[in-house]
């Protein structure tokens, strides 16, 4: 990876690449650095600077000259040798110690490098600086994010694979470049990456690019925001039967996502294109997913991406969806998991109450679906798969109890009220269990006073609580004033 330094002509590239250097200098304790300066006898220097030697009676410093090229190709011999004989000038001239830094932000070629190795074997004066060496300290100056961070924000906003990366300078701004191979890039900076580039810089990053055209790729993430909603929206207005035009009311979609009738529209041709929406009498329904438990079990995934539109899964509609050819069809996606008849109904409620487990359920697990390289491993843990299946749905149930996002549907739906868990705790020694503890922790979700903001809270109940059935709890849900504890608002 390399520092690609970008001007409006080719002096400029130099002028910017030496003012880079000069902060960079600057920041590692060089002193009276300044560049472009015109030497006796009309010698160029990109780079003068000193470096302070500390004595026991006075500091003594070295000179330092260099040299920037900001190239796309790699510097040839002969700017070696124009280098060195200004170094050896200041040298005999000045009569003290000087050294050099060549830098070449796209390498040397093999003549350059030969010679440079050679005469560093006899005098180390001369630092040779490629770009590759100046990433780490643009990075730090500039305060960017590691490269790993970009590539995974990049990652965020486009699955299009990424041909090269680099980091960018111009007028003190430094930025992160990422390269694809349909002869686009982007930009991201900031210590966030969440800066765009000004059209100036675009402008001259497509230049030097050979005509590579720019990807706002925040627009394009929230273009696709915009689709991916418009889909669900589509889905749930053709499953609950309702009308697919632009709705009024913000249950919908979160803040900043404003879907038109053209997204819908668009939305809809695709859907209907896909199989998934059929027109019937001049209404759009869902085709029939009744016994095709192939779209449906598509169409319960498409809706339960993150970010899920609530409304559509408080409805009965969305509760036919989860029957019991639902439930086998999860066995059958998690490698014909074998399930005893007897777990089926708990299996059944928990998809019905969580949309969380619901979509893992659909969702091939690798611990369940890829077999063990071993025969013999297969076979030893073929049969705990029931367990971990049976594990994760309650776990993932009671993430979504005791979470914000679905805790109206629990509550308000299905009527729940009240997570009970019994905890056992061993801890073992080589020889026996040393100490057992049972522990029962009572959680309930409740709806607060209208004065208290009226929405749902998680309290914590002591063992002694009445359960929700008896008296005064039966007839309403309010929030207990006594023996409990308010856990999160």
């Amino acid at each position: 990876m390399r520092v690609r330094v970008f001007g409006r002509t080719s002096d400029d590239k130099g002028t910017q690449l030496e003012e880079l250097t000069k902060r960079l200098l600057e920041k590692r304790g060089y002193r009276q650095v300044s560049t472009n300066l015109v030497g006796a006898g009309g010698t160029e220097m990109d780079i003068n600077a000193e470096f302070a030697l500390p004595g026991l009676s006075r500091e003594n410093f070295v000179h330092v000259i260099g040299e920037c090229k900001a190239y796309e190709t790699p510097v040839v011999q002969p700017e070696w040798m124009k280098f060195l004989g200004k170094l050896y000038t200041l040298k005999v001239t000045r009569k003290k110690e000087v050294r050099g830094i060549f830098l070449a932000l796209s390498g040397v070629n093999g003549n350059f490098n030969g010679a440079y190795e050679e005469f560093r074997e006899h005098d180390e004066s001369i630092e040779l600086v490629t770009g590759d060496r100046l990433v780490e300290q643009v990075i730090t100056e500039f305060k960017l994010p590691p490269i790993q961070d970009f590539l995974s924000a990049v990652g965020r906003l486009t699955t299009d694979p990424i041909a090269d990366i680099s980091l960018g300078y111009y007028d003190s701004r430094s930025f992160w470049i990422a390269e694809f191979a349909n002869d686009t890039f982007t930009v991201l900076s900031g210590d966030k990456l969440d800066q765009r580039p000004s059209s100036d810089v675009v402008d001259l990053i497509s230049a030097q690019l050979q005509a590579a055209t720019y990807r706002d790729l925040f627009l394009e993430g929230l273009a696709n925001q915009r689709r991916n909603f418009a889909i669900k929206f589509v889905l749930g207005q053709c499953l609950t039967e309702s009308a697919i035009t632009p709705p009024q009311q913000g249950d919908f979609f979160p803040n900043g996502i404003v879907i038109s009738q053209s997204d819908l529209d668009d939305a809809l041709t695709q859907l209907k294109t896909e199989g998934a929406i059929v027109e019937v009498d001049g209404e759009h329904r869902l085709a029939n997913v009744d016994t095709n438990l192939g779209l449906r079990v598509a169409v319960i995934r498409e809706m339960l991406k993150w970010p899920v539109i609530l409304p559509h899964l408080d409805s009965n509609q969305w509760d036919t969806l989860i029957d019991e050819d639902l439930v086998q069809e999860s066995f059958r996606i998690q490698r014909d998991l074998p399930m005893p008849r007897e777990y089926w109904s708990e299996i059944l409620k928990l998809m019905k109450w969580s949309p969380s487990a619901l979509f893992w359920s659909l969702q091939p697990d690798p611990l369940l679906t890829l077999p063990q390289e071993n025969a013999t491993a297969d076979a030893y843990l073929r049969p705990e798969h029931l367990r971990w299946y049976r594990a994760q749905m309650m776990a993932l149930a009671v993430q979504d109890y005791q979470g914000q996002a679905f805790g109206k549907i629990l509550f308000e739906r299905h009527g729940l009220v009240e997570l009970q868990f019994r905890r056992e705790a061993v801890f073992k020694t080589l020889t026996e269990a040393s100490l057992t503890m049972d522990i029962t922790e009572r959680h309930r979700i409740a709806r607060a006073a209208p004065d208290l903001g009226g929405g749902l809270v998680q309290i914590w109940l002591t063992a002694n609580h009445p359960e929700p059935w008896e008296k005064p709890f039966a007839d309403s849900a309010p929030l207990p004033q006594e023996s409990s504890h308010e856990k999160q608002t």
